[in-house]
């Protein structure tokens, strides 16, 4: 489990942490703007409202969590549905740009999930084409050699 303690002046360490991540998995910019921009939105929105003491871990699974994690529930009280409307711009847009957004029932923990499966799909199918391609002409030639 990777973490990092967020600080007052936060921007490049949280940026250089979803480098680290995205290079980790292989993940293409797409999920690198998806995971930056849902990251310093929640960061920025639970700071606004005086949360200093964040820690933001990853936690592989099924999919890419990344969990921000306050030290105490302070306000604002967060809820997942007034996240899907468009009362507040960065629940909104955390809401749009994660498969999953969620909030642990003491408001410390607000996970911040990625579907990666399909990249990772998407590299077993890549290397299997690339065996394919490489043993095909070998078996082509040992057939016709025997």
């Amino acid at each position: 489990m990777v973490a990092i303690q967020i600080k007052d002046d936060y921007l490049q360490e949280v940026e250089r942490f979803v480098e680290q991540i995205c290079n980790q998995y292989k993940l293409s910019d797409n999920y690198f703007g998806n995971i930056l921009i849902s990251l310093l939105e929640m960061i920025d929105y639970l700071k606004e409202h005086g949360n200093n003491a964040l820690t933001v871990q990853l936690k592989n699974g099924e999919m890419l969590s990344l969990d921000v994690i306050r030290k105490e529930q302070t306000e604002p009280e967060i809820t997942t549905e007034e996240s899907a409307e468009l009362g507040n711009k960065s629940l909104f847009m955390i809401n749009r740009l994660t498969d999953k957004f969620s909030i642990s029932e003491d408001q410390k923990t607000i996970s911040l999930q990625f579907d990666i499966s399909n990249t990772l799909r998407k590299r077993a199918e890549d290397r299997g084409e690339v065996l394919k391609n490489y043993l095909s002409p070998r078996e082509a030639y040992q057939k016709k050699n025997h």
